[in-house]
């Protein structure tokens, strides 16, 4: 969240008068951060601005009133027209490169869409790297 929160934030000082949905996946309500900060984005916002977190991995009987399900199948339920739009993403590379074809499929052009595949320091060290040292007794 924290890229997409600051280019609003930025976008808000600035006087950006876009309407704005952010969809923003987690696995479960106690993965949801900075939601105060997207209700004052929501109220400050020139124009519409509509915050959708989306629960991927929250138990069936959990209360949670809100969508479920993939971040990336939103985009369908949002029935959105992309023809001028401008997709940001930010996340793990699978879940970018899903939203990136789903974006894709729904018509919006490579043009429009920029994104940020976050990954771990792992994935530069060498595999020596990672495995754990044998224990000597």
């Amino acid at each position: 969240m924290a890229p997409i929160k600051a280019m609003l934030e930025q976008a808000l000082r600035e006087g950006c008068t876009r309407p704005v949905v952010f969809l923003f996946g987690a696995r479960t309500q106690s993965d949801l951060y900075g939601l105060v900060e997207m209700r004052r984005l929501a109220v400050q916002w020139k124009a519409n601005f509509q915050f959708v977190p989306v629960l991927s991995a929250e138990a069936a009987d959990s209360p949670w009133p809100g969508r479920r399900g993939l971040v990336t199948e939103q985009l369908h339920e949002q029935n959105l027209d992309l023809s001028s739009c401008q997709a940001y993403l930010c996340g793990p590379p699978p879940m970018v490169d899903a939203a990136i074809a789903a974006l894709h499929q729904a018509g919006l052009g490579e043009n429009a869409i920029f994104f940020d595949r976050f990954v771990d320091a792992s994935a530069a060290l060498p595999d020596a790297l990672l495995k754990q040292p044998e224990l000597s007794s």
